[in-house]
């Protein structure tokens, strides 16, 4: 990894997304990352490698929309770490590959796969079960970048350094000012528009061009956020309700799981999912 590709993790929801990575990084366990696109399940993906056993081999990745079967083949019998986005699109042949090889007594890889969304409603159909609970032995969600504000500065200052040095411009390109505008924006695509628009600002823009940059940014998410991802809109949802289940009940875990009928055991999973705090 380059000097720019450095975990950013001011948030409450990072830091444990990267507490979690680091102490599963070692082990040879498959990884499952979902979150929506552009949050970055290809950065902490190579993240795991690099802290990984298998950080001497190879970082392989490749879209289950367009992979083949002697493609597959040739990952699983290289050292290394693969990485296979758009999981729910893997061919059922190749599923019944990729199977196999992992149950190897020894694979030589260290498998991780992504989705944009929860794929637990397909097992069965797109997905066959057994791979599916071979892969997600521990999911990761990589929260949107509307859900980890504080990640906004200090993803832009690596930005602004990293495309001030390719394209030979001052980092004050982009000023304090700006920096605050950033802070207030919804990226659609997350980490990546972020990237993107700061790197577009520094391919085409000069100092004497310097204004405020706001008018130019990605349109805002409507005032009050009135308007949501079908997701993020669930979440707050499923957080605000259970929120006041475990309040009625006093915080009583036995009955908020009897009223809200999920097994006891999942309910503190779901509790630090959603970030609920007593």
């Amino acid at each position: 990894m380059s000097e720019f590709d450095v975990p950013v993790a001011e948030s409450q929801a990072m830091k444990r997304v990267v507490e979690l990575l680091d102490n599963i990084a070692p082990s040879k366990t498959p990884l499952l990352f979902y979150g929506p696109a552009g949050v970055g399940k290809s950065f902490w993906a190579k993240y795991v490698h690099s802290k990984s056993s298998f950080s001497d081999g190879r970082f392989t990745r490749f879209s289950c929309k367009c992979i083949d079967r002697d493609d597959l083949v040739s990952a699983i019998n290289e050292r290394g770490t693969l990485y296979l986005q758009d999981f729910s699109e893997l061919h059922p042949e190749l599923q019944g590959v990729l199977f196999n090889a992992l149950n190897k007594e020894h694979p030589t890889f260290r498998l991780i796969v992504s989705s944009r969304r929860s794929i637990e409603n397909l097992v069965g159909t797109k997905i066959a079960s057994k791979l599916y609970y071979a892969v997600s032995v521990i999911p990761v969600e990589i929260p949107s970048l509307s859900n980890r504000k504080d990640d906004i500065l200090a993803l832009s200052n690596v930005f602004i350094k990293k495309y001030s040095i390719l394209y030979k411009k001052s980092v004050s390109l982009i000023t304090p000012r700006d920096l605050r505008s950033f802070s207030d924006t919804y990226w659609k695509e997350n980490v990546r528009g972020l990237r993107d628009f700061i790197e577009l600002t520094f391919r085409t823009r000069e100092m004497d061009e310097i204004s405020d940059l706001s008018s130019l940014l990605p349109r805002q998410q409507p005032s009050g956020n009135r308007f949501l991802p079908l997701k993020e809109a669930v979440d707050k949802f499923r957080k605000e309700y259970i929120s006041d289940v475990l309040i009625a009940t006093n915080w009583n875990k036995t009955k908020t799981s009897e009223i809200l009928e999920v097994q006891r055991t999942y309910l503190p999973k779901l509790i630090e999912s959603l970030d609920i705090k007593k």
